[in-house]
């Protein structure tokens, strides 16, 4: 007999055919013996087997393809799954009915498909209920056994607990997904980080260029405050110039036939002394850097001087042209700001041609805004405007950002070349006017801004003579350092009927006043004297007799001087140069004030 169990043929020797049976010719003790040690082999061998298929952690089934699928083998360790095998063998158990419910449909679906396909030989893992209800995991070996025809009879499987693996599988898995979500955490975290750095570092940098912007405003205000004091200083002397001239020259026109041609001629030397000071005061005003009050202004003689300095500092290759067409160019405004608007967009206008040159126009024309043209407009009303135009040749500016130019510290020039608060402050001065700005610029073709200023009736100035002046009979006491202000001031009081004790030193008058403080009607006194200022002398004065009225004398308006005067006592003040009209004018407000 073989491993089979098979009875394998041996030697024999000669046989006897009896009928139908095979007679050895000699006795078969020795063969019987053979075959018994053979089938004790198989036997123990067999034990082996088993004992090795027990010892083994898989566990081996056999079962048949039929209904019920009755188990025809099963190992002994199935009982690591608290089931025996007589269970499974007697069909009290199926394997069919301890597989977890969710995975049989999975597990039926597999099998088919292998089954139509061909397959022998397939694998898969899922889940068994265990004798104490615990789930475990098994891995299915399976092999598909066929008779001689090639219809599958049996199916031989051989199965591995692999629940420790899954689990392992399973930790590694969430570990894996945990790791993941830690890094995605943390990669979060340090965009995070690296978001607010870069917010950091962007705000660390516009910081810095605020700071920087804010150094450059510092130092131009500081250069504007130098530019103030230089003004201020100069002012008197130069006021006191003025003043002379025009002193002398009313005094001429007071000796003139009135319509003869010295008369006309000197009359347009006192225009031209007016819009001196006019210029003096623009001048004053701009060095301070203060807002100015509005006063009645032509634009056009603004526009001219404003012009004038332009030329000086744009280069040559850009051709400046002036076009008045404003028939009335009068309006109320600060004479400093319009100077303002107009050199931040010319600057700008300049700039935009610095490379190739250009011609820059800067024009006046009245505009008359109605109803409907206002609605264009949402920020002005109807009525009469003059718009102030500047336009270059440069090359444009580009429609994405139109409309952010008038916003603070935005720019397209590059660092060092500016700010971005030119048309910023263009854009509040106009508003400030209750007027209106707009632009209308094309890429390569140029740019022209409009600035549209509320208008009034112009009104031409008229030279004064001594019909229209009031007189007097009173006596004054007038002080001033500038000897040649000093004789004009007599020969003008003088004429006007007033009696005048003048005094280039302002000690002296103090002691011709202590000498005989009742003798005198009114004082009249310079701000800025050697040795002690009008304010001093005023306060002497008034100490040694307080119901003198005083009048100030000073070259540029001073808030904080004017009202330490007023709270001292101080009556009025009178801005140099003289206008003989408007001294006399004052000096009669006051005196008549005191009666």
């Amino acid at each position: 007999m073989n491993e089979g169990g098979q009875v394998r043929a041996g030697r024999m020797r000669d046989r006897v055919v009896l009928g139908r049976r095979w007679m050895p010719t000699e006795p078969a003790e020795d063969e019987t013996e053979r075959l018994r040690e053979e089938l004790l082999e198989t036997r123990k061998r067999l034990r082996d087997f088993k004992a090795l298929i027990n010892r083994s952690p898989a566990a081996v089934f056999l079962w048949r393809v039929t209904a019920g699928r009755p188990v025809e083998f099963v190992c002994g360790n199935v009982t690591q799954f608290g089931y025996t095998r007589k269970e499974f063998l007697d069909g009290d158990v199926s394997w069919t009915a301890i597989i977890h419910p969710d995975d049989i449909a999975c597990l039926e679906r597999e099998k088919e498909e292998c089954a139509a396909r061909g397959i022998d030989k397939f694998t898969r893992e899922y889940r068994i209920f265990t004798r104490s209800g615990e789930i475990r995991w098994i891995e299915d070996r399976t092999v598909a056994i066929r008779d001689e025809r090639g219809i599958t009879t049996h199916y031989q499987g051989v199965l591995l607990d692999v629940t420790d693996r899954k689990r392992l599988e399973e930790m590694r898995c969430n570990t894996r997904e945990e790791l993941e979500r830690r890094v995605a955490e943390r990669t979060a975290e340090l965009a995070r980080v690296n978001e607010e750095l870069q917010l950091d570092i962007a705000m660390r940098r516009e910081a810095e260029e605020s700071r920087r912007q804010l150094e450059q405003m510092l130092q131009q205000a500081q250069k504007m405050e130098a530019i103030g004091t230089l003004a201020g200083g100069i002012a008197h002397d130069f006021n006191n110039i003025l003043g002379g001239i025009m002193g002398f020259t009313e005094l001429a026109l007071l000796d003139i036939p009135e319509g003869s041609p010295a008369c006309l001629n000197l009359k347009q030397s006192l225009k031209a002394q007016h819009r001196a000071i006019e210029m003096v005061n623009q001048i004053l005003a701009f060095g301070r850097q203060t807002e100015g009050d509005p006063i009645p202004v032509k634009v056009s003689t603004i526009v001219k001087e404003a012009v004038k300095l332009l030329r000086m500092s744009i280069p040559a290759m850009i051709d400046i042209v002036l076009k008045n067409d404003a028939a009335s160019d009068m309006v109320i405004v600060d004479p400093t700001r319009i100077h303002q608007i107009l050199m931040n967009l010319c600057t700008n206008a300049a700039h935009a041609m610095r490379e190739r040159g250009g011609r820059l126009t800067v024009s006046l024309f009245n505009v008359s805004i109605d109803l409907e043209a206002a609605l264009a407009y949402p920020e002005i009303l109807p009525g009469l405007y003059i718009e102030l135009a500047v336009e270059d040749t440069g090359h444009g500016i580009d429609p994405q950002i139109q409309d952010r130019i008038f916003d603070p510290f935005f720019t397209t020039k590059k660092p060092g070349e500016g700010t971005g608060m030119g048309l910023a402050v263009v854009y509040g001065i106009v508003k400030d006017f209750k007027g209106a700005i707009d632009l209308d610029s094309q890429p390569g073709k140029g740019t022209r801004f409009r600035v549209l200023i509320p208008a009034i009736e112009s009104r031409e100035e008229e030279c004064t003579t001594t019909g229209s002046i009031p007189r007097g009979r009173e006596r004054i006491l007038f002080v001033d350092d500038e000897k040649c202000l000093v004789r004009i001031a007599e020969q003008l009081l003088t004429r006007l009927g007033y009696k005048i004790v003048a005094s280039m030193s302002s000690i002296e008058a103090l002691e011709a006043f202590r000498s005989r403080p009742e003798s005198f009607d009114l004082v009249i006194t310079d701000l800025n004297m050697p040795d002690m200022t009008g304010i001093d002398l005023s306060r002497e004065l008034l100490h040694i007799r307080a119901d003198i009225p005083i009048i100030l004398c000073t070259g540029f308006s001073e808030q904080i001087i004017e009202e330490k005067a007023r709270k001292l006592g101080i009556r009025e003040f009178i801005f140099k140069p003289f206008i003989m009209s408007t001294m006399a004018q004052v000096i009669r407000d006051v005196l008549e004030c005191r009666e």
